[in-house]
């Protein structure tokens, strides 16, 4: 009963959570880092912002065929800008996928 789905701009939301999900759109976005920023002004007190990702590819067609407007990410790029927006590591773990991407999970937290 407390689990609500979304879908539409982060900008558009006006409440606070304690769990923020970005799962494979983040690659999507016009500022990743400004994404992770507005997830952690959303986020209540020891809250958690969940993120899944690519990790950076040299796979082009992507753009064209998949709306990439990124060809994934470096791992310290998305903690970089976690911290610079006030959030904590918590963990990240990566998977390869059978079609040559690699994809990155990372827990963040906001402190208290």
């Amino acid at each position: 009963a407390n689990v609500h789905f979304i879908e539409g701009d982060l900008e558009s939301l006006d409440e606070s959570w304690g769990l923020i999900v970005l799962n494979m759109v983040l690659h999507h976005m016009p500022s990743p880092a400004a994404a992770i920023e507005t997830c952690a002004t959303l986020l209540q007190a020891n809250g958690t912002l969940l993120l899944a990702d690519l990790c950076a590819h040299q796979q082009t067609w992507a753009h064209e065929a998949c709306g990439d407007r990124w060809l994934g990410f470096e791992p310290t790029d998305i903690d970089i800008w976690s911290r610079d927006a006030g959030l904590t590591t918590q963990s990240a773990s990566f998977v390869a996928m059978k079609n040559g991407f690699q994809v990155q999970i990372h827990s963040y937290s906001l402190g208290a």
